[in-house]
């Protein structure tokens, strides 16, 4: 896993699928052999497969640490949920949480929750099945309330709020008087 730090701030990668091979079609529909031509001095193995031309996607969470707050940022698509459009995301059974565990991170330690948008490859890890129960993987984390989604707790205040306010923001200034021991 990749690592970078910015001061204070340390940034890992928190992979749950590290490479999935794809059909550029199946995401760049407008994507020609000589747009790939005319960028293959970047688009190396680590993109695209030198023996099929697919191109190569990894599903990964950010982690982000600073002294005062933990946040996550995309929650990939999750295990055990029934996604039969896109077969490779069907279900799953991967070690995601051990991976974010591995970093030193547990999930009742992570204070925020980013979703850069609301695709289901995005959003998956925001619940988890627990004893046959759909429940918050993150449950002391607050939502960025992306797009009208309501934080992950406190539901009741979410939908008291002036719609459209940038969640997020509120919640990192809201972090800044406020501290979990590390």
């Amino acid at each position: 896993m990749r690592q970078v730090r910015i001061g204070s701030m340390r940034i890992d990668l928190v992979s749950e699928i590290p490479s999935l091979a794809f059909e550029k079609t199946w995401l760049f529909a407008n994507v020609t052999d000589e747009v790939i031509a005319e960028n293959r001095s970047w688009l190396d193995h680590r993109y695209i497969e030198p023996e099929t031309g697919r191109f190569i996607l990894s599903h990964h969470s950010y982690l982000v640490r600073t002294p005062r707050w933990t946040a996550i940022v995309d929650t990939c698509c999750g295990n055990h949920k029934h996604r039969p459009r896109v077969p490779v995301w069907d279900n799953l059974n991967r070690p995601y949480l051990d991976n974010m565990q591995a970093l030193g991170v547990a999930p009742e330690e992570v204070d925020f929750v980013m979703c850069t948008h609301l695709h289901v490859d995005h959003v998956g890890w925001n619940t988890r099945l627990l004893d046959g129960r759909w429940v918050p993987t993150f449950p002391n984390a607050l939502s960025d309330g992306t797009r009208g989604v309501p934080p992950l707790r406190d539901r009741a205040q979410c939908r008291a709020e002036t719609p459209g306010q940038p969640r997020l923001f509120r919640g990192l200034r809201a972090a800044g008087r406020r501290s979990r021991p590390r």
